[in-house]
């Protein structure tokens, strides 16, 4: 019985390290592979030819001033002995910038020496509802002044519409309901109108704000008052 359990730890033992040694076998395998695709990257035959064909049909091609100055490292890069860190030194990048634009470079595919969009694909759209929004309007035009808390808290006593406070501020400047002839929401009303909203104001309003008295340095001549 004693041996049957020293022989049942002693495989279990066994079991345990080939186990951790397949993990590093693994972790290993993961690291060459990365070297393998770095170096892979860097052994591409670019050639000069292909640099200056495209460098001489930049303008046909619409590439735009980013892209010929990096055509123009790789160029240089291919004239001086490949040396990464010669390239970098004399146009003043990094060794990093230089590397992920020169493996960039395709002949057949000369936006690829063009920025990629940084902004998000997938933008977040409002979610609140078409008709918390209008409450949202019918509250400001009774009110003027009233706070988004006292919406939220209008909202849920009378429509069971549950929203946070930061939501109705995000509202009320997103479709610009600024009601009030005070000098914040005037100029609000105004900001919104450049931004291309629609009027959310009758025209009596409007004419109002158009003859709102200004001091000489373009301020109100009254106190401001605060509001949402």
């Amino acid at each position: 019985m004693p041996l049957l359990a020293l022989l049942e730890s002693f495989l279990l033992r066994k079991g345990r390290d080939q186990i951790q040694k397949d993990r590093e076998i693994d972790q290993n395998a993961k690291i060459y592979y990365n070297i393998y695709t770095e170096v892979l990257k860097h052994t591409r035959n670019t050639t000069l030819r292909d640099v200056q064909r495209m460098q001489q049909r930049a303008e046909y091609l619409e590439l735009s001033h980013g892209a010929v100055l990096r055509l123009q490292w790789i160029a240089f890069y291919l004239t001086h002995g490949k040396n990464i860190s010669v390239t970098a030194r004399h146009f003043g990048i990094a060794r990093s910038t230089f590397v992920r634009w020169e493996s960039r470079f395709d002949p057949q595919h000369p936006s690829a020496m063009e920025e990629r969009p940084r902004s998000p694909r997938k933008v977040r759209c409002p979610e609140t509802p078409a008709e918390a929004i209008g409450y949202i309007q019918q509250y400001r035009r009774e009110q003027p002044m009233i706070s988004r808390e006292r919406i939220c808290e209008k909202l849920r006593n009378e429509h069971h519409i549950a929203l946070s406070s930061s939501t109705v501020g995000r509202e009320i400047q997103r479709h610009g309901f600024f009601f009030a002839q005070t000098p914040s929401h005037v100029q609000k009303r105004r900001a919104a109108l450049q931004r291309g909203l629609p009027r959310s104001v009758d025209e009596r309003k409007d004419q109002e704000d158009a003859s709102l008295p200004e001091s000489a340095d373009g301020a109100f001549s009254f106190s401001p008052q605060f509001s949402v």
